[in-house]
């Protein structure tokens, strides 16, 4: 049921994708025989498509080109702007953290991102407890980092930098609010650092109406038109 709802959501979040088909591949694909996840890709006629991806707690998404050679379906994601230095980062406000859920209190999760974009990944986080231990982990392409959580520790500051920038960490102290919801959240202003797709190439076979990705092992079914 769940993972029916998941479905549901994600084709809603990509309706309208496709207006016109001047080509028999052009339309949307669901991702078949996987237990765990949901995905859908949309071929446009334009040759640009949309894919999104549910996977446990990661919700991904890409959009680029796709090619066709014979009866191979190439997508191809666009080169990510060049970076530099770190993002600025800005904490979130009290009434941004009344979003934010409670997580399972054995972790703490701090989470970067960029208003109605996406998470930013690739940005290096210290977590610091009020004992002064410090724990290291990495934003993944949601935007999130878990740490897990030591019996009696608490959340007193965090740093962050991206994981190129050879500069020192920028730190930020915890406002209650946050450590009570074992969570740390800022805002990145310039989208250009959640540009980072969940692939650059995916390469599938055409199979009438299925596309199969022997090396991911992911294979696609055509939702054919109401």
């Amino acid at each position: 049921m769940f993972k029916k709802l998941l479905m549901a959501l994600l084709l809603l979040s990509f309706a309208g994708s496709v207006v016109a088909k001047s080509d028999p591949l052009v339309g949307r694909y669901q991702l078949i025989n996987q237990m765990e996840t949901v995905s859908v890709l949309v071929l446009k006629p334009d040759h640009s498509f949309k894919w999104g991806m549910i996977v446990g707690s990661a919700d991904l998404k890409a959009h680029g080109t796709w090619s066709v050679d014979h009866d191979v379906l190439q997508l191809k994601t666009p080169e990510p702007p060049p970076l530099s230095g770190s993002p600025k980062f800005t904490p979130f406000s009290e009434n941004d953290m009344k979003r934010v859920r409670q997580i399972p209190s054995n972790f703490w999760q701090v989470a970067v991102m960029v208003k109605k974009v996406g998470g930013v990944p690739d940005i290096a986080v210290v977590v610091e407890t009020a004992s002064h231990k410090r724990y290291k982990a990495t934003t993944e392409h949601n935007g999130i980092a878990r740490v897990f959580k030591p019996k009696g520790g608490q959340l007193a500051r965090v740093g962050l930098r991206w994981v190129n920038d050879s500069a020192g960490y920028h730190w930020f102290d915890v406002p209650a609010i946050q450590a009570a919801k074992n969570t740390a959240a800022f805002w990145v202003q310039d989208p250009k650092w959640a540009a980072k797709q969940p692939f650059e190439k995916l390469t599938f076979t055409i199979e009438g109406d299925l596309l199969i990705s022997n090396a991911e092992q992911m294979t696609y079914r055509k939702v054919q038109a109401q």
